[in-house]
């Protein structure tokens, strides 16, 4: 199990060691609704998400000093987040809520040999995701050169198919946000996923890459990674005959391009809450 907060510079709180977490829900959600009022009841126009805050409670133990250092951390590693207005993540098993920790206030626990810490959650975007990510290599290659090398073990089928045609299968009960990177050398990139089409009008030299991010805080965005070392915004060279941050629906995901370049795809999984595991 891993329960932890990772901030946005990388530094980590591990609430399974000195730090422990004792007592908190992960699991609460409520949906918000807009209606119409009918005879009878009301017509539900739309549902939509507030903010998500929630309280945990935190034990602080170890030697006097072990207490003080943990503090300390706790601290630092939330404070950097909140005044750089950066969210960092919490984790619980294999998925993270974006977050920043708002308020804490701290009791010592009777012997004074703990300190009980309750810290407030908020989750701007009120949504827990699993990451499920799958290189898509380019035919002629046969084999993941210069891609992306993912940390985490995924339980889906990712063997490479013959030609630019796959399909990719991932449970999962909604349409899902992206993030696409496509490798050059290529022209004028199209992905065709299950029926949409994803294009960039661009050129891409070898070790050059553009990222299509329909996710990253909660804005779209395109840009292209040159061999000079640049970021380029280069929004406005989609395709837009058709949307290319169109959410991608995850189960049996039929994938066509040309197969004469690479691309990796990642799909945010969100959930209300956790998955139970």
């Amino acid at each position: 199990m891993i329960l932890k907060y990772i901030n946005s510079k990388g530094e980590e709180i591990d609430f399974l060691g000195y730090i422990r977490l004792k007592e908190g829900n992960f699991s609460s959600y409520e949906w918000e609704y807009e209606s119409v009022e009918q005879r009878f009841g009301i017509s539900i126009t739309q549902f939509k998400k507030s903010a998500k805050s929630f309280e945990l409670t935190a034990l602080f133990t170890g030697s006097v000093k072990n207490r003080k250092d943990s503090l300390n951390l706790f601290t630092n590693t939330v404070e950097y987040d909140v005044l750089r207005n950066t969210a960092g993540k919490l984790i619980h098993g294999d998925d993270y809520i974006n977050c920043f920790i708002v308020a804490s206030s701290n009791e010592p626990q009777k012997g004074n040999n703990s300190t009980q810490k309750t810290f407030t959650v908020l989750a701007p975007y009120p949504f827990w995701i699993e990451e499920a990510s799958h290189s898509f290599f380019p035919v002629a290659a046969g084999k993941a050169t210069g891609f992306l090398d993912y940390n985490y073990d995924y339980e889906y089928d990712y063997t490479q198919a013959a030609t630019g045609n796959e399909v990719w299968n991932v449970e999962h009960y909604a349409p899902c946000k992206f993030k696409m990177i496509v490798y050059g050398p290529v022209s004028n990139p199209r992905i065709v996923i299950n029926n949409n089409i994803y294009e960039v009008e661009t050129s891409l030299d070898s070790n050059e890459y553009l990222v299509i991010d329909s996710f990253k805080n909660q804005k779209k965005t395109i840009t292209k990674f040159t061999n000079s070392g640049q970021q380029l915004n280069i929004l406005n060279s989609r395709y837009k005959q058709s949307s290319v941050f169109e959410p991608i629906s995850p189960e049996n995901m039929k994938v066509n391009w040309n197969g004469q370049f690479g691309f990796d795809l990642t799909l945010y999984l969100e959930r209300s809450e956790p998955k139970w595991i």
